[in-house]
């Protein structure tokens, strides 16, 4: 009995963890908004972005699919292997990770509002993007000069 609670609320955190990265990533509008678009309110997507609340399974699974993830990768459960719920699937932004890193370097936690994590999650993001596009430059050149 105690492992089917410890499943649910693994499945839970889970689901709230991965939902805080899709937002993170993809949402660029208020909780206010993000709550009108899983039709709940503003309190609510809140608690559920804080971990303190997740919904029941159909909200999830509504959630799930209303942002086109796999409900199954999204509470960490593989496909055919349901009781292995250790291994996470939903991938990490890596400019998430990057100021997450930063931040957590600088001790500035306390300093920054979600607005200013924002920005400069986009400032970030612009960066790998040139970065990506500067490599991706420098290595086409390179083969051009191998090839001759």
């Amino acid at each position: 009995m105690l492992f089917l609670f410890e499943m649910k609320e693994k499945i839970k955190i889970n689901f709230c963890n991965s939902l805080k990265i899709w937002v993170d990533s993809n949402f660029k509008g208020t909780q206010h908004e993000l709550g009108k678009f899983f039709n709940v309110s503003q309190g609510y997507i809140s608690n559920v972005l804080a971990g303190r609340r997740c919904g029941d399974e159909t909200w999830r699974r509504f959630v799930a699919a209303k942002i086109g993830m796999d409900y199954d990768a999204m509470v960490g459960i593989e496909k055919g292997k349901s009781q292995n719920l250790s291994k996470k699937i939903v991938p990490i932004d890596p400019a998430v990770e990057f100021l997450k890193e930063c931040i957590q370097e600088a001790e500035a936690e306390d300093y920054l509002n979600d607005k200013q994590k924002q920005a400069l999650l986009q400032i970030i993001r612009d960066e790998l993007k040139s970065a990506e596009k500067k490599a991706k430059q420098d290595i086409k050149k390179y083969l051009k000069v191998l090839r001759g």
